[in-house]
């Protein structure tokens, strides 16, 4: 006979781990306990040889589908003569380290019961069981048990507690289990909040077959929600939240409505209906337009569709068999987070929805849909949030054991955010933050992370943040008082793609995005580096234009165009502008004067200003309206559609591509870091003069950069003698640039690396920056030990 304590650390709990324990030991007539404890799952067992042996392989070979298990610690025991095995209350008292369950799609069995008119859970819109439901949104403090969950203040009743109880039963220690009889519950209301007559799903989709606007109060926050079909509805949910063109996401009633609007792969319907359920963009079919009247008013500019299924029982119940497509966009007013409360809700989103629906069960933490696309056959995270946090990612070390290190925060950037916290070698990034640039933004910044904080038992030591001086999260983090590291924008952007993929030499970079501040003081954004995750070393970037307006130019591409032309050829470049945007002249004559005079007019070499630029010069977008829209309309705009529609590209379409032609970019012959767009204007001017079809144009534009990349990444591997290649920044988003450069550069036998479990824009950037943390912490205390540092002969030709 033996007696065995086993440890289990990992993505243990709020999976089902512990009833997965207690139904193997029953199986192998093994007696003793298991608990959750502040690192993960305790298990003490007692039984013959032969038994432990069967289940401790089980253990690991048989758990849970939402588990993971990272360390199996065993230790012998006392023979304490154990009579049965039980589950026993969570231990407390010690310090965090398991990790924290993200929130999971509902499964296909809860999905039976809520459809079932014989289950008691029959049309309950909080239907879960321990193989699905909320999980980080809803969990107060750890250990996971119900008493510190938003389903503290609902008791259970007789039946859900003898299911709760039931080692046979798959709610067995089913934290939110509730149902009609105890658990929490919808009601309508009206603008003012005053409760609206009759049952909540009659009104609902009454309200919204009468083309009105529902705010809905989901898992991780509000929806505004309306008839996808219904024109006007649309229409109004635009104006009201004043949001002419950003393309809205849409929620199809069943997988077979997102095969009906468009192309649909294999691997992109197991993500719409797996455990994340995100969002995922999706190219439409061709004929879009008869199936869908209004994709134009849901999706202008854009040939793809942001789609995503029922995640939740609630979403199921907000569908009938004539509504069957849903716009479901953020509840929130802009620079605001999502609306989490019902008074939250009634402040902010009165003026847009026309009627409200609540329910009575909090929301602990905000998290807003996540949102991919399969580009080139490899998943691409566009926003990282609920279904994907907050589970950890390793990050590199300079050492194969490391040493223990402190805590740490990375504080991200100020668009796009994300904040992460590290710990034991492992960086736990926040849901999606979005702007910091509002008072209400920041205060649920500092909501959230304290939050985090305390599910997580840590105290940051040190903080790493931007290197922008006017960034609200640097100075969220100066305010913090803690020891500051300061990475380079860009360098973060670097390291993250390094670090999601576990690399740790020096290689190149190339990261292109829309703005990041420079070690110079200037604006970048189209960096050919080489580095590793304590230094790097600029090697090309773009010829710097003055920006006139600064961030302001952004909104307004041709103003960006017309600095373009100006910087390239001088006084006759500004005059082509106004002869190009006759109807703004005067406004670019007066940028004109602030570039002239040097007045609010920054330094910026960015390849998404330039990107932009090329949009208003092709009047694909002069106007911008939300982050990125010139930029992501002119790449809608090539002859060919590379790396979608779920496959990857074949090689001939990449090479009919190339036979559309591309303007010259010039490298420097000298020490300059510069490379010149003069010539690629040039070019572009002249097929505009000659009337050249659109499509080939932003075909040959992509094709320009594409082509400088490698030209330029060929000649940094050969001096420096590097064959792996990171990408990084949010401008490789951008399906036929990312497919056309992955493709030249495995031509040229180069290793390519790409963020795959971040995004690529600025929400995977506290990723980087608490990389290139960690690592700096690592060495400082590997030479205070007086360990030998294998790679540090690396680092000596590296500076910034």
């Amino acid at each position: 006979m033996r007696s065995l304590q086993v440890e289990v650390k990992g993505l243990v709990q709020a999976v089902g781990f512990r009833p997965f324990v207690y139904q193997l030991a029953h199986q192998w007539n093994l007696r003793g306990w298991v608990c959750n404890n502040a690192e993960g799952v305790v298990i003490v067992v007692e039984g013959t040889h032969s038994d432990m042996e069967a289940f401790l392989q089980d253990l690991t070979t048989k758990a849970p589908p939402l588990s993971r298990i990272d360390q199996v610690n065993l230790s012998e025991q006392e023979w304490k003569r154990y009579t049965e095995f039980t589950i026993r209350p969570s231990q407390e008292g010690q310090a965090r380290l398991a990790p924290v369950p993200p929130d999971i799609a509902i499964c296909p069995q809860c999905h039976e019961d809520l459809c079932n008119k014989g289950s008691r859970y029959y049309h309950y819109p909080f239907t879960n069981c321990t193989n699905c439901g909320s999980r980080y949104t809803i969990i107060e403090t750890f250990p996971y048990d119900r008493p510190r969950t938003a389903m503290a203040s609902f008791a259970m009743c007789l039946a859900c507690r003898q299911e709760y109880m039931d080692p046979l039963n798959r709610r067995f220690h089913a934290q939110p289990i509730a149902c009609p009889t105890c658990g929490p519950h919808l009601w309508m209301s009206d603008r003012q909040g005053r409760p609206l007559q009759g049952a909540w799903q009659e009104n609902f989709h009454k309200r919204i077959r009468g083309g009105q606007i529902v705010a809905v109060k989901s898992l991780g926050g509000f929806h505004l929600v309306c008839d996808g079909r219904n024109a006007t509805a649309i229409t109004t949910l635009r104006q009201r939240k004043k949001r002419p063109h950003q393309p809205f996401a849409v929620m199809g009633q069943g997988i077979k409505v997102v095969q009906a609007l468009c192309l649909l792969c294999d691997e992109e319907e197991k993500m719409l209906t797996g455990p994340q359920s995100p969002i995922v963009v999706l190219e439409q079919r061709r004929d879009i337009a008869q199936q869908l009247p209004s994709i134009d008013l849901l999706a202008p500019g854009v040939k793809t569709l942001g789609m995503m299924t029922p995640y939740t029982p609630l979403h199921f119940l907000l569908f009938a068999d004539d509504v069957d497509v849903l716009v479901m966009t953020s509840g929130n007013l802009s620079g605001f987070p999502l609306a989490r409360t019902e008074e939250e809700a009634l402040e902010q989103l009165s003026s847009i929805a026309d009627a409200f629906l609540f329910h009575n069960r909090p929301i602990v933490s905000r998290a807003d849909d996540s949102v991919l696309r399969l580009i080139d056959g490899s998943w691409h995270l566009y926003r990282r949030s609920r279904g994907f946090v907050p589970v950890s990612l390793p990050l590199p070390a300079p050492s194969a054991t490391p040493l223990q290190s402190a805590s740490m925060l990375a504080v991200g950037g100020d668009m796009k955010n994300t904040f992460a916290l590290v710990k034991d070698g492992e960086a736990v990034l926040s849901q999606h933050m979005g702007t910091l640039h509002t008072r209400e933004g920041e205060k649920n910044y500092l909501e959230s992370l304290t939050h985090l904080q305390k599910l997580l038992d840590l105290e940051p030591a040190s903080i790493t943040c931007d290197g922008h001086p006017h960034y609200h999260s640097v100075h969220l983090a100066h305010r913090l008082s803690k020891p500051l590291l300061t990475v380079q924008h860009h360098h973060g952007h670097f390291a993250a793609t390094m670090a999601d993929h576990g690399c740790t030499q020096p290689c190149i970079g190339v990261i292109m995005d829309g703005t990041g501040y420079g070690d110079d003081g200037t604006i970048w954004g189209f960096e050919i580096m080489t580095g590793d995750l304590q230094s790097y070393q600029r090697h090309y970037a773009l010829r710097p234009v003055p920006l006139p307006g600064g961030e302001r130019a952004v909104k307004k591409p041709y103003i960006t165009a017309a600095a373009f032309l100006g910087e390239a050829f001088g006084d006759p470049g500004w005059e082509k502008a106004k002869e190009l945007f006759p109807a703004e002249a005067k406004e670019i004559a007066l940028a004109r004067l602030l570039v002239q005079q040097k007045l609010n007019s920054p330094l910026v070499s960015s390849a998404g200003r330039f990107l932009d630029a090329l949009s208003a010069l092709l009047g694909i977008c002069k106007e911008s309206t939300y982050d990125g829209q010139a930029a992501i309309e002119l790449g809608e705009a090539p002859s060919y559609r590379l790396g979608l529609a779920g496959r990857k590209a074949h090689n001939h379409e990449i090479e009919e591509t190339l036979a559309l032609g591309s303007y010259p970019f010039l490298l420097p012959q000298d020490a300059s870091l510069y490379f010149d767009y003069s010539p690629v204007l040039t070019g572009l001017l002249e097929d505009l003069e000659k009337g050249v079809d659109r499509s080939i144009l932003a075909s040959r534009l992509h094709n320009s950069f594409a082509l400088l990349i490698r030209e330029a990444v060929c000649k940094v591997a050969q001096k420096e003698k590097r064959s792996t290649v990171a990408l990084g920044g949010g401008v490789f988003q951008n399906p036929y640039l990312f497919t056309l450069v992955h493709y030249l550069l495995r031509q040229e036998g180069l290793q390519v690396l790409w963020p795959q479990r971040v995004p690529a824009n600025d929400g995977g950037l506290s990723y980087g920056q608490a990389a290139i943390a960690y690592w700096h912490h690592q060495q400082v205390n590997e030479e205070k030990a007086g360990v030998e540092d294998v790679s540090s002969s690396t680092f000596k030709n590296h500076s910034n």
